[in-house]
């Protein structure tokens, strides 16, 4: 160790003028050596932009911590950090006095994919300075500040990276619809159009749509997609081959599931979605009247528009499909009616009493149906030819133009066929009309 020896001696005048000297007094000084050191502490702060999630794009603070920890001055401390893409400002610091600190210089980092992928990002800085006269330099890497633990495992607690822990949340959204708006018939083909997006933080591989139902099924990239990043969508094209069955329940509905891969090799999903495509459906439209003129054909002219009036559609089962009332001018309208043989219409005045109807109504895909018009006829009032009195008990028989009488099934109430008057001398009959261009015969024996 140096050694530093001084001698000092003071001296002066007595008032007459005679010179006084003390004697010499030395000091022995031991110099210590220069000691530079240096400690650096990195800490790290998150900006998620407000989500509670990391993804690619959310930006890292990085905060420096500088300390003197020598017996010397150091210079022209830089900061050194090797993470590809941090911007560091406030660095070099000119000079740090010892036991001084300095938390002047900060960095910035943009999270990457990758850095989301791995779920973490790990990283180390490295301070160099220098003596006041440059004749040495030297450097410290940093430590993440936590206080004591080893979370590099080399058994030094003050040389540990800053890791930011990035939390993976894997997410896919599934969206199914159909491409073709409707079908007519068997064999039609028919496409749903299926859309898959990453709303999640990691990269999905080996994407998998699975349609079993479908005859074929197409991605732009390919089944599997091979990845797809944070936000990235992929469309696929299902197509499906109109059966019989598909007729028959009036839709074609169809189901896809999505899986995919995590970074990690965990699987998510799947994750499904279902969507429908109809079969072309028909209109049937008419009037309910009462048919003066007795001619069978709806004339608004003549004939009184009858509003309030239910129309049943039944099926051939017996079910009521849809009911419908006539509007203020006689007329209704059945919209979305489902392609079928056997169709029957049954129609019911105010009160509800089956007043009418028509059978073997066969509906087309598509089709528009119209002039399903009730003539509520023929009913009325027999009366004696010479006094003009309502004769009671009078036998009334339907019959058709030449004369035969018409079958039972040609009423709604088969009853009504040969009744006869009530005591006011009225009759009605309420049919299934089948062919309203030859309107029905009324056949009343004398007597």
């Amino acid at each position: 160790m140096a050694a530093m020896s001084n001698t000092a001696q003071a001296s002066g005048q007595l008032p007459g003028g005679s010179p006084v000297a003390s004697e010499t007094s030395t000091v022995d000084v031991q110099l210590v050596a220069p000691r530079p050191g240096l400690a650096l502490k990195k800490m790290a702060t998150v900006d998620d932009g407000g989500d509670g999630r990391l993804d690619a794009g959310d930006v890292v603070t990085y905060a420096f911590v500088l300390r003197n920890t020598g017996n010397v001055t150091l210079i022209d401390i830089a900061i050194d950090d090797p993470l590809d893409g941090i911007e560091v400002t406030g660095s070099p610091v000119a000079s740090l006095a010892p036991g001084a600190s300095d938390t002047s210089v900060v960095a910035r980092y943009t999270l990457t994919q990758a850095d989301i992928d791995r779920g973490s990002l790990s990283n180390r800085a490295k301070a160099v300075a220098y003596l006041p006269d440059r004749s040495d330099s030297f450097s410290a890497g940093s430590d993440d500040d936590d206080g004591a633990s080893d979370g590099n495992g080399d058994g030094d607690p003050a040389n540990d990276p800053t890791v930011i822990a990035i939390a993976g949340e894997p997410a896919m959204v599934v969206e199914k619809t159909g491409k073709t708006a409707e079908y007519t018939a068997v064999g039609d083909t028919v496409e749903f159009a299926i859309r898959i997006t990453n709303t999640g933080n990691q990269t999905l591989e080996s994407v998998t749509p699975v349609d079993s139902a479908a005859q074929s099924l197409v991605c732009a990239s390919g089944i599997p997609v091979p990845a797809m990043v944070p936000g990235a969508e992929e469309t696929c094209t299902a197509t499906h081959v109109v059966t019989q069955e598909n007729m028959d329940s009036g839709s074609v509905t169809d189901t896809v599931e999505v899986t995919a891969r995590t970074p990690s090799g965990a699987v998510l999903g799947p994750v499904s979605d279902s969507a429908e495509i109809g079969v072309s459906r028909a209109t049937v439209t008419g009037y309910v009247y009462r048919d003066v003129d007795g001619d069978g054909r709806f004339d608004p002219q003549k004939d009184t528009a009858l509003s309030g009036y239910t129309v049943d559609l039944v099926d051939a089962s017996g079910k009521v499909i849809m009911s419908v009332k006539t509007e203020q001018d006689g007329s209704y309208q059945m919209t979305g009616v489902l392609p079928a043989d056997g169709y029957s219409l049954v129609f019911r005045d105010p009160g509800g009493k089956i007043v009418g109807g028509m059978d073997e109504l066969n509906v087309a895909p598509g089709s528009n149906i119209i002039d399903q018009n009730m003539p509520i006829d023929p009913s009325g009032v027999v009366y004696d030819s010479v006094s003009g009195a309502p004769v009671a008990g009078a036998l009334v028989t339907m019959t058709n133009a030449a004369g035969t009488p018409l079958p039972l099934a040609c009423f709604v109430d088969p009853a009504q066929q040969d009744t006869t008057t009530g005591p006011d001398g009225a009759y009605r009959f309420d049919r299934y009309l089948k062919d309203k261009s030859s309107p029905p015969q009324l056949v009343i024996p004398e007597g």
